[in-house]
C-alpha cells in the first residue's frame, strides 16, 4: 500500500495532479478543494495517498492531510460509500467538522456534503458516529487554537468520560488559554476546569 508521495508537483489540473518521485511520475485524483490548497507546479509536495484497486484499474486518490485520509478509509467501510464520494466528503469541511457531525448525528450537515443524500447520512451516522468518536482527531487548522491539540490530551478526556466533541472544545479552550507551549498537565487541569465549568 502507498501511504504518500514525497516529490515535485509536476502537473496541476481540476481534478487531478502529477507528482514525480524518483523519476516516476504519479497520476493522483484530487477533490477540488485539495487542488486549490496545492502549491505551484514546480514546488515540492508531500501528499497523503490512498491505492484503490479494481478489477479494471489502480487509481491513486490524494488528500490535503493525513487526518482527511484515516476519515476516508474510515467511509469507505460504510455501506454505498465509494473513493469519489468519500473524497468528496472529507475535502469539503475540516476532519473536526466532519467527525463532529458524525457524533453529534448532524444529519442537515451530512446532507450537505457531496454526494451525500437523507438515506447515506443515515447510514453514516449509525455505522460511524460511535467508532470515529473514539478516536483523537486533530484539530483543523482553522480552529482559533491555531493547532492540533495533543493526542494525549483528547484521549485523557476521554478516557475520563468526555464525549470526542467536549473534549476537542475543551482542548482548544485550554489551548487558547494556555498557549501551544503548555504542559500537557497544565492543559490537562485547564480542560477539566471549562468541562465542570459548562
Amino acid at each position: 500500500m502507498i501511504a504518500h508521495l514525497n516529490g515535485t508537483l509536476t502537473l496541476l489540473r481540476e481534478d487531478r495532479a502529477v507528482i514525480e518521485c524518483g523519476g516516476v511520475g504519479y497520476l493522483v485524483l484530487l477533490a477540488g478543494a485539495t487542488v486549490a490548497r496545492l502549491p505551484a507546479v514546480g514546488s515540492p509536495l508531500r501528499l497523503p495517498v490512498y491505492l484503490a484497486v479494481r478489477e479494471d484499474a489502480m487509481l491513486l486518490y490524494g488528500f490535503g492531510s493525513d487526518d482527511e485520509k484515516a476519515l476516508f478509509e474510515e467511509l469507505l467501510t460504510v455501506s454505498g460509500v465509494g473513493p469519489k464520494v468519500a473524497q468528496g466528503a472529507v475535502s469539503a469541511i475540516p476532519p473536526a467538522q466532519l467527525v463532529e457531525a458524525l457524533a453529534r448525528g448532524d444529519e442537515a450537515r451530512l446532507v450537505g456534503l457531496p454526494g451525500v443524500g437523507k438515506k447515506l447520512a443515515q447510514r453514516l451516522i449509525v455505522e460511524l458516529s460511535e467508532r470515529v468518536g473514539k478516536q483523537a482527531w486533530s484539530v483543523a487548522a482553522g480552529d482559533p487554537a491555531g493547532g492540533a491539540a495533543p493526542a494525549e490530551l483528547l484521549e485523557a478526556l476521554t478516557g475520563l468520560g468526555f464525549s470526542t466533541v467536549e473534549a476537542r472544545r475543551a482542548a482548544r479552550a485550554a489551548l487558547l488559554h494556555l498557549g501551544d507551549g503548555a504542559a500537557l498537565e497544565a492543559l490537562l487541569k485547564e480542560a477539566l476546569r471549562r468541562l465542570h465549568e459548562g
